[in-house]
């Protein structure tokens, strides 16, 4: 019988020590939404104390009163996030894009079970470290057009997520080498982290002593205040060489993600062909419009080439590297391939590359442009 009785306590005691741990989280859910609805502005339609923050617009909650969702995305909002969303402990998703939101991201660090975090296209200042530390369950990640971040790094801690299929942290103001994470990131479908750099010469791409890439500045950065991270000027900047014709002109189409794709292929042209694609002294073939070099070399077999000690194996590598890259050089942006494709024609055989047309500006007789 006291044995029984013994048991009946300890039911009991867990049967109210839950009852206790669940209105504590529920607590703490509801300071937080109550502490967000307050940050925000203007107030987000539906979010009024006098109503359960589970029946909000935009949330959803858990049998339990938990909120596993936080939906505001494109509602023209301004405001923080408050600095402690940790405490909502069953979060699933969080989505705020498209909005105004401003100061430090909060930590959200622990939140085991969050699965989806998209807070592209606002005004966020800066990341915490350790900002997504034990995210075991995430599998997308999008802070993509954050311009007014402070320089911060790839998180490293993001190694233990290995659920994600999607990081996006594209114009976030990245810095610093590329950490040797994504290999391990079996389930990684979509990784963007390309910022707008069409000039992006391989002067510029450092190597530490672990041979590991870095980004230093150039260009326009290069005038830019230490803070700073956009600037506006007027008329075409840029370097002789690596500037897109779209940028000189309209009339070859808009300035787009195709300008990149440009400048990288004059990047790869020159280190094949062994010259800056701007040198005009020395002997004849120096004295030929750059691409209409490299096409005409290319028409004669690679004869550069030839003249090479290399494998055949090399050679056809280096004879894809220059298809790929007069590809890339189209004067029609519409005619060039994105970057993803430019990526698989590397990757693939030589024979699955279409031959390129020859480019538009190839006559020997252009004179070169000054800015």
């Amino acid at each position: 019988m006291a044995s029984l009785r013994s048991k009946v306590k300890q039911v009991l005691f867990l049967y109210f020590s839950l009852i206790l741990f669940l209105r504590m989280v529920i607590a703490d859910d509801g300071t937080f939404m109550s502490k967000l609805a307050k940050s925000l502005s203007p107030t987000p339609s539906g979010w009024s104390s006098n109503t359960s923050f589970c029946l909000w617009t935009g949330v959803r909650c858990d049998e339990f009163n938990s909120v596993t969702c936080i939906n505001l995305a494109s509602r023209s909002l301004i405001g923080t996030i408050p600095s402690d969303p940790n405490s909502l402990s069953s979060l699933t998703s969080l989505v705020l894009f498209s909005n105004s939101l401003s100061g430090a991201l909060p930590s959200l660090a622990n939140l085991s079970y969050l699965e989806t975090v998209l807070l592209n296209s606002n005004n966020f200042s800066s990341v915490p470290d350790g900002c997504f530390q034990g995210l075991d369950s995430l599998r997308k990640l999008s802070m993509r057009n954050n311009i007014n971040l402070a320089p911060w790094t790839i998180p490293i801690e993001l190694i233990h997520s290995t659920h994600l299929g999607l990081i996006d942290l594209e114009n976030t103001n990245l810095v610093g080498p590329l950490p040797e994470i994504f290999h391990r990131l079996v389930s990684l479908k979509n990784l963007q982290l390309v910022a707008q750099r069409s000039e992006a010469k391989r002067v510029y791409i450092l190597l530490d002593e672990d041979f590991c890439p870095k980004i230093s500045d150039f260009g326009l950065a290069k005038i830019c205040q230490k803070k700073e991270s956009v600037v506006s000027m007027l008329g075409t900047r840029g370097t002789i060489g690596y500037i897109s014709p779209e940028v000189f002109s309209r009339a070859f189409g808009a300035v787009s993600s195709k300008s990149d794709v440009y400048s990288y292929g004059m990047l790869i042209l020159e280190m094949t062909g062994g010259k800056k694609n701007y040198d005009t002294g020395g002997s004849l073939a120096a004295e030929t419009y750059f691409s209409d070099w490299i096409f005409k070399d290319l028409e004669q077999g690679n004869s550069l080439l030839n003249s090479m000690a290399i494998s055949e194996e090399e050679n056809d590598m280096l004879k894809k590297i220059t298809m790929v890259g007069l590809w890339c050089i189209q004067t029609n942006p519409s005619d060039s391939p994105s970057m993803s494709k430019v990526i698989e024609m590397l990757q693939g055989p030589l024979h699955s590359i279409q031959y390129p047309p020859k480019p538009i500006l190839f006559s020997p007789k252009v004179q070169s442009l000054s800015l």
